[in-house]
This record gives structure tokens, sequence and C-alpha cells, in this order.
């Protein structure tokens, strides 16, 4: 498989709020049934079934908190669930991460192959016949692994007398150290310990503390939209004048648009008894619009930041937010905790910090209006993310603002059991910049849901060293759009205090509605825009359940969801040519119902696969029933993304399921050019003359590279040159696919078993493809590869006869070393290189987009399989 590389994972157990564990509702699977629909989904060869199975809803949404809503794990569940922590991965370093010099202080975040507390306590929870342990006794087992790690890590210095300095005595420094959602700790090292500290055996992984950025639209408006969600008109904006102190337009927008009047006055909900934290740039607890949420003259929270100013918000975002939380759910109980700089910037690890707060504070739901432009489903951060929505946590998180290309979602959005929030325009339409789906790798449905991110007008902080300033301002940005879903996960809490996350984030997805000017485009908006008078008041919740990713290391877990997320299926196998996902339906009524089950495709592919599901399912009041959707394709099924919605009408209401697929074929066609990173779409190996190829786009639908991590916003740098080390991947990604299994340490001398490549170069190695330097055993994996060492690595790779000598047609062919003379003749010969005359420039640096020109070339040249 090539365009969607799959690593899944999953997990379930009791939430506990402040007082009491929160109870449960239906589970619809037996152990039995568990274990058959695990390993039919690991196959991804779903066994066919229409069939309704009814069975007893197990809890209503104030049901008996002793009843688990899932049976116990198997052996084979818990060994998949923990081979996340069995196999270590080493350093999850690019060479694009760092410079290149080794003594460089760089901040790394290790974790450990033991399991934070948090998983170690689900796993005992999953597997119902082991006797659950205090917290305590969690939390000394995660510990445990940090002496163990202490003690490794000391035996990498060596003894030196007193003030004697050596090269391996360099200081190394502990930033912070974890063990409840994730086990490890942040250090401050220098670059060449990395790799060593990789190599010891309690740890997992080392990968960069990457930078987090907020997810503000910095093209900002002003002024109000004035809609409601069932007009049948589209509204336009029309800028109004600045607003006020107590304004009573601020919001006016989004409370009018959500019948907000409505829902605090006549259902008499507003929030009350949940606690909702924002982690963002702090906030301005000096502004009016808080003065009811203080507690001893402050907002509750914690500063993670060095910032001078404590809690206070000196950037604006934080306070922007915050509001927007308080003017839809005014009673909750408000807390920050200040992971953003006062300039806005944050890592990795204040972002972990704010999350494992919120865990020790007893928070009902938490915002993220920040992202981290990794789109790795495994990254640590959508770990922990998912970790906290297992413990309890309302996770609702932005999508980012990097669209409208596809696979542009940014982490922790992409943690599979968050709440992912796109931002739209009103009722109308989305936001041009509103980040778009699907998740990389997996190929699942994101965004989960859509609200309002445009010219949004909400609280502002005063100057905090001058008199009082504007304290209303327009923000755009999908920042804006996550805390309408937070404020709205607050109030569907105190509606249903008992509901774990997945049950209000399926409340969210089923009851959202289409815009009234855009497609119904499930990577675009994920269910819909998200409608809370209908969430608050429907009878009917409809859930699925598939397998999704938990971690690095290709772990898997089934977990409940709100999407049918096929993920890829592949046309030139029958045996991936159908799968199928079971959807619950839960009828809340005191009424025995029938429920009408359509299927909208909205994606505009022609060739589409089947998707099958009963016409219509009864219900007794306060039962389930259990179906399966099933998508099947065929060898005339049109390649690319299909997707559109599965609509349950009954009890009053529709639910809205969005599904997707992406048919894919050995050697998937290119990512259109449109669709590209901003600095590639006019570059030429994107095919941008007529008749050419889209050399980028075809490596990033095969995964054989990506962007360049780090980048903001992001970037492909088509320019770069290419080390020896990256070509060694981009060339086993073509010959085996995915990542190489663990290889014994090879000898060359700047070459060990912790770094990201040397797995890569082992293979090269045994397949006779790289030799490295004989002069001083070094393979130099960091130093840009040249052209002529490429093309060597090809013809060692491919093979074949001589060919006839076309070297003279050249006039810089005197140039080509001795021992490449073959190898460039070779791929002369073959069209690989020189294809348009002129020189072959053999001791140049070799640039991405050249590289995966030959890469393409060899393919299609020599019929390469896919893998």
């Amino acid at each position: 498989m090539k365009a969607f590389v799959f690593s899944f994972c999953t997990g379930m157990h009791s939430r506990g709020d402040k007082n009491s564990m929160k109870k449960h509702l239906a589970a619809a699977f037996s152990k039995k049934s568990l274990k058959m629909i695990l390993a039919m989904i690991l196959a991804l060869t779903f066994m066919l079934s229409a069939a309704i199975t009814p069975t007893p809803a197990f809890a209503e949404y104030d049901g008996d908190s002793s009843v688990n809503r899932r049976a116990p794990l198997s052996d084979d569940e818990l060994a998949s669930l923990t081979r996340t922590l069995g196999e270590p991965l080493g350093a999850q370093v690019s060479d694009a991460d760092w410079g290149d010099d080794p003594e460089e202080i760089v901040e790394v975040a290790v974790q450990f192959i033991t399991p934070p507390a948090t998983a170690l306590r689900l796993l005992d929870i999953d597997d119902g016949n082991m006797r659950i342990q205090s917290a305590g006794a969690y939390q000394q087992r995660a510990l445990a692994a940090h002496t163990d790690f202490y003690a490794q890590l000391d035996r990498l210095i060596p003894d030196t007398p007193p003030g004697v300095v050596t090269p391996f005595s360099a200081p190394f420094e502990i930033l912070s150290e974890h063990h409840s959602l994730f086990n490890g700790v942040f250090m401050r090292v220098p670059q060449y310990m990395v790799y060593q500290i990789a190599q010891l055996p309690e740890v997992f992984s080392v990968t960069p503390n990457y930078e987090v950025f907020l997810l503000t639209d910095n093209n900002e408006l002003s002024g109000e939209f004035d809609a409601t969600l069932d007009s049948d008109t589209v509204t336009t904006f029309s800028p109004g004048p600045a607003p006020t102190p107590l304004e009573p337009t601020f919001m006016q927008h989004s409370r009018n648009l959500f019948q907000i009047g409505y829902i605090h006055n006549t259902l008499d909900i507003r929030g009350r008894g949940v606690s909702v934290a924002v982690l963002d740039t702090g906030i301005d607890h000096r502004h009016p619009e808080f003065a009811s949420f203080l507690d001893n003259g402050v907002i509750r929270g914690r500063n993670f930041t060095s910032s001078p100013h404590g809690l206070m918000d000196i950037n604006g975002h934080g306070t922007h937010v915050s509001g927007i939380v308080i003017a839809l759910a005014p009673d909750v109980e408000l807390w920050h905790f200040k992971v953003m700089d006062d300039n806005g910037g944050g890592n990795v690890r204040r972002v972990i910090q704010g999350i494992e707060e919120a865990q020790f504070t007893g928070i009902d739901v938490i915002n993220l209006s920040v992202g981290v432009r990794s789109a790795s489903p495994d990254h640590l951060i959508n770990y922990t993310v998912n970790n906290a929505v297992l413990d309890g946590i309302v996770a609702v998180v932005a999508v980012g603002n990097y669209g409208p290309d596809l696979f542009t979602v940014a982490s922790p959005s992409i943690a599979s059991l968050s709440i992912a929030v796109a931002s739209s325009v009103g009722n109308s339409s989305v936001h041009n910049n509103s980040s778009v789906g699907p998740v990389p790798q997996t190929g699942h449905i994101k965004p989960d849901i859509l609200a309002p991110g445009t010219a949004i007008t909400s609280t502002w902080p005063s100057p905090h060293d001058g008199p009082p300033g504007q304290l209303y301002r327009a923000q755009s940005g999908t920042s804006m759009a996550a805390p309408h879903v937070a404020a709205v996960a607050a109030l569907l809490l105190e509606r249903h205090p008992s509901a774990e996350p997945y049950e209000i984030k399926a409340l969210v997805m089923n009851t959202a509605v289409r815009l009234l000017d855009f497609p119904d485009s499930v990577f675009d908006i994920g269910a819909g825009l998200v409608n809370p008078r209908a969430a608050l008041t429907t009878e009917t919740l409809v859930t699925t359940s598939h397998i999704i990713p938990m971690g690095a290391g290709g772990a898997t877990r089934i977990e409940t969801m709100a999407s049918l997320s096929f993920g890829a299926m592949t046309r030139n196998n029958p045996g991936r040519w159908a799968t199928s996902i079971p959807v619950t339906i839960h009828n809340r009524s005191t009424s025995t119902q029938q429920y009408l089950i359509t299927r909208v495709f909205s994606s505009r592919l022609t060739g589409r696969p089947s998707l099958t599901t009963p016409e219509s399912v009864t219900i007794a009041a306060g039962e389930t029933a259990t179906f399966y959707a099933t998508v099947q394709i065929n060898s005339n099924t049109t390649l690319g993304l299909h997707y559109g919605f599965v609509n349950i009408s009954g009890n009053n209401n529709v639910a809205r399921v969005p599904f997707a697929t992406a048919v894919i074929s050995p050697w998937e066609a290119p990512i259109p050019r449109s669709q590209l990173f901003h600095d590639s779409r006019q570059h030429w190996a994107a095919g941008v003359r007529a008749n050419t190829t889209n050399y980028i786009g075809w490596a990033l639908a095969n995964n054989i590279t990506t962007g360049i991590a780090g980048t903001h916003p992001p970037e492909f740098r088509p320019n770069a040159n290419v080390s020896r080390a990256q070509f060694t991947a981009f060339l086993y990604r073509i010959a085996e696919g995915g990542t190489p299994p663990r290889r014994p340490t090879l000898g060359f001398r700047d070459m060990n078993q912790g770094q990201w490549h040397h797995n890569y170069v082992a293979w090269a190695y045994s397949r006779g493809i790289v030799t490295g330097f004989h002069g001083d055993n070094t393979f130099r994996p960091g130093r840009p590869i040249t052209r002529e060492q490429l093309v060597v690595m090809l013809h060692r790779y491919v093979g074949g006869p001589a060919v006839p000598n076309v070297l003279g047609n050249f006039p810089d062919s005197g140039q080509v070393s001795s021992w490449a003379r073959d190898s460039m003749n070779w791929a002369a010969h073959h069209g690989i290189i020189g294809r348009g005359g002129g020189n072959l420039n053999p001791g140049g640096n070799a640039t991405r987009a050249e590289t995966l020109a030959m890469l393409h070339r060899v393919v299609t040249t020599f019929n390469i399989p896919a893998p």
C-alpha cells in the first residue's frame, strides 16, 4: 500500500470526574464479537453483513456507574495495545531538524518503553480479570522507569577527574518530567548525545521538541454576521462600528446563529458544574466580561511559560478565545493554562504540561487553539491528547489555517479521539484557509465538525502597562472556531453529566447541519456545522466502531467513533475490495422508533464504490441496534477519495454520519499540483509545463517523502539537497514500502543503532547498494548526495546488462568519476538522466526535485512493482 500507510489503535475506560466515576452508555459488543471485529479489521477484510442485531442498552445517560461499557480485551488485543511501547523506534529525527554541528544544544522529548500511568490503568480496566490498583500504584510503576532511565543515562558519561573536561562530559539538562499521559522527559542535550540516548534500554523514542503555533488567521476582519441555523438565505458580511466595553453585540452573531437565548432561557442550560480550561497565551482577568469567573481576584489556572507577567495575557489570543467560551456557556468554571508565551510562541513540552495539568485538576473540557505542523498521527502530542480523552477529558482542537489543500490538518487535531474543528464563514461556507483532511497515512476523516471562525468579535486585553484600550476585537481562524465547540461540549455535559467524551463527540457530530453555500465535502466540514440546540434535544445517538492510531510503532485500538473512516482500499487486490464498519443506533426516547437509512455520495468522482446498509431499523425504547456499513470496490472503481454521508432519519431528527474511503492502486496517481505545498506548485518537478510529469505529487501520494518537518507554513523545499541517508530511505520506500525492521548495527564509525536512518542504510548495505567510504570506514549519512553517487546506488538496485556507450554525447562526461562511469552511462542510456541533453553535472548535489524525477523514471522504465 502506498498512498496511505496504516498505523492504528484504541482504548476505553470509565471516565472519572472530580466527585465520582462517570457513568456509561451502551456497549454493543460482547468479548467474542470484539475479538472477531479486531481480527477482521486488522486484515481489512470484514465479512460482509447487513444483518441487524438489536442489543439491549447497558445503561442510560444516568445508568449504573459500575457497568463497563465494553467487554475486557483479549490477550491478543492487549498485546496489540502495548506493542507501541515494545520495540524501540530510536531517534525520530530527520536531517532537516537540526544543523551539522554535533555539539549544538537541542531540545528533545524522550519517550520511555514503560507506558504512562494513565495507560497502565486503562490496560488493567480493559483486562477484566485483573484487580484494579490504586492511582498511586500506577504512578509508581511509571516513575520506576525514570529511575531506570537516569541510571542508564549516567553510564553514558564516564567518570572524569575534577576540573577535567572531555568531549563526552558536556552537560545535559532535564527540562521536565512526565509520567501520567506521556511517560518520559524533555531534555536539552548536545546533538551527538541524541543517538546515544536513543539506544538506552528504557528509551522507546527520541523526537525534537517541535514548535507550536497559534491558529489565528493573519488576515483579521471586523464586523458581524446575523443569521440562524434555520435561515434560508445566505448572509453577507458588513463591517460595523468598533464595539464599546460590555457592548451588547459581543459574540452576537454566534449567539443568534446558535439560538443561545433559547438554550439559556428555555432549556435553562448554561454550562453549570462543568469546568473548561483554555490552553493558550493567558487571560486578562481585569476584563469586565470575566468578572464573574474570578477566584480571589484572578482566573484559576497556571503559567507554564517564562513570561514575567504570569497568567496575564499580553498577546491577546488567549483572552479572545476565552471570551468565546463564556459567551456561549456563561456559567462554566473557567480555567486557563498558559502554554504559549507573550509573543504567541510555544512548543510541544508546554502543551503537554498544560494537558497534564488539566487532568490533574479534573478539568472536563480543554480547548487547544494551537497546532504543530506534524501531520503524523503517531506524533507524541496526539498520543497525549488521545490518552487524555480516554481518561475522560473532552479535547476540542483547532484543525489549523493551512487550507484549502488536502492533507493540511495539524496536530493535535488529528488525534483520533479529539473533536477537530474547522472554520466557517457564518453558516454559508468554509473559511478559505481552514485546514483540510484526510489524515495523512491513515486516510481518516478530519475535521470532525465546523464552527464559525470568521470575523469573531470577542474579548481583548487592555495594555498591561497603560490606560484601558479597546476591550473587544474581531479575529478569524480555526482558533476562533474551536472554542465555540468547547462551549457546546460544556452545555452538553450539563445536560448529560455522566456522558463520556465519545458520546459528547457523537452528539456534536450527529446533529450537525449542512452549509448553505458549500459542498458536503467531509474533509472540509466533517459532519457539518455544529448545531447546539439539536445536540441538546436529540434522543438519538449514532456511533461507529473502528481502528484508530494510538502512539508510534503501529499499535492499534478499536474505539467508539462518530464517522465511517474506511481508510485506503487497493483496486488491484480483490482481497481488499470490501470493508465493513459496525454502526450502532441508540434510541434514547420513551417509545419504539423506526429509523430510515440513506446513503449519499457527495464526492464528484464517477465510478464510485458501493456502500450498503439496511434500508431501515426499528428499535424499542431505550434499546440499541447494530448493523454494518459495507463499502465495496472493483477493478473499475475510480481512483481517489470517495466520500459522503449516511443519513439516519427518525425520532424527529436526522443523524449525519460522514463516510470516506481512498481507492488506490500500486504507484498511486500524483496529488494534483494545486494541492501541493505552496513552495512547489510552480516548480518544474510539479508538472508545470504541458506533457510533463508531476514528480513531487507522485512522491507524496506514494509516501516516498513528505514535507519538511516543523516548517510554518508547511514547505516542501524542492531545491534543497538530499542527504545520503535520506536517499536510502527514499529507495527503501520504493523497494519495500513503510519502515524497515530493526537491523544489526553497521560497522561504519559514524553510524549507530539509535539514528533514524540506521535501518534504511543497513538495508541498502545488505543489498550491496551502498558500501561507504573505504578510506576511513564511514558512511557520512548527513552529507549531500551527488548526482553520480545517486546514480550508482540506483544502478546497483536495478542491475541489468551492459548498454551502449552514450557518455560521449555530453560535454562534461570527462568529469564523471571512474568508479561511476558505467552507472552514469547506464542512466543516460535509459533516460534516467540527461533527457534534455546538455551537461550531466556528475559532481553536483542532487536536489529533492531531481531525486524524485530520477526515482520516478526508474520505476516506470523498469516496471518496478509496488511493494
